[in-house]
Order: C-alpha cells, then sequence, then structure tokens
C-alpha cells in the first residue's frame, strides 16, 4: 500500500454512541480523521470520499441491544451497497454490545463518496444503540474506518 487513511465516530467521555431506527439502513456517524498523511480521504456530513484509484477499506460498527445487526459499505455516488459487514447479535434482553466489521476493495475511477450504515433488528429506547458509553476518562470512539491506497 502507498497509503492510509483512519476515520473515527469520536464523542467525548460519556457521550453514547446514538439512536438507531429499525428495519432501515441508519447512516454511521464519522466526524474525525485520525490519520490521512497524504490526503487520500476527505470527510464531511459522515460521508467519506475518494478519489480514482484501487483501495482496501475495513471498518466496525458498534451495535448494542439491537438483537440480529448488520454494516455495509455504501457507495453514495452511484447508489448501491459495496460489501456488508457480518451479521450480529446483541441481545437487547442481556444488555449486551457486538460489533459488525466489514472489508471491501473499491476501485472508483473519479471522485466517489462512501458511507457505512447499519441495520438493526429492535432498538431499546435510548441513545446508545450504536455504542454505549461510559465516564471512565478519555473520548468514546466508537464506528472506524480504515482506508489502504494500493500502490
Amino acid at each position: 500500500f502507498s497509503s492510509y487513511a483512519l476515520i473515527i465516530d469520536s464523542k467525548s467521555s460519556g457521550t453514547n454512541g446514538g439512536v438507531a431506527a429499525t428495519s432501515t439502513w441508519n447512516v454511521r456517524t464519522l466526524n474525525t480523521e485520525v490519520a490521512d498523511p497524504d490526503g487520500i480521504v476527505s470527510i464531511s456530513s459522515n460521508k467519506f470520499t475518494l478519489a480514482a484509484g484501487n483501495y482496501l477499506i475495513k471498518w466496525a460498527a458498534p451495535g448494542h441491544r439491537i438483537n440480529r445487526n448488520q454494516s455495509r459499505l455504501y457507495d453514495v455516488t452511484n447508489t448501491t451497497a459495496i460489501a456488508y459487514g457480518q451479521a450480529m447479535r446483541s441481545y437487547a434482553s442481556d444488555v449486551t454490545t457486538c460489533l459488525s466489521t466489514g472489508v471491501a476493495r473499491v476501485t472508483p475511477s473519479g471522485s466517489t463518496e462512501y458511507r457505512i450504515e447499519h441495520n438493526c433488528e429492535t432498538t431499546s429506547s435510548g441513545d446508545n444503540e450504536f455504542g454505549q458509553g461510559n465516564s471512565l476518562g478519555g473520548t468514546m470512539t466508537y464506528t472506524t474506518l480504515e482506508i489502504y491506497k494500493e500502490a
């Protein structure tokens, strides 16, 4: 790989990951560019844009008390799902959290906008379906996105 970038959903200590709606593809928050030494990606409104090239993309998205759930990489520019993450289950009755991870290779021919989406079976009527916060110190990290540009 010739370059890489790391983008996350970062929230202040004690802040939960967000509210989910059932049986629909919820857009996951992407708000912090942690690393992008060569400027291969830009982020805006929970979407990320890549220029023409070949990329390997890895993502992880937590689900808390939402029963069956799955994440996906969605191509906003061309309105199509690119790849689906692992199908997971976090039992609503047991107060559990799981992580739907995925990986995909994309080869956009021009500037293309993407986002991470997450679908779930159940919600817990709180603001923690996309991650349970704590006040143990430091920031809360929820959705993570790694992008590797091929040489």
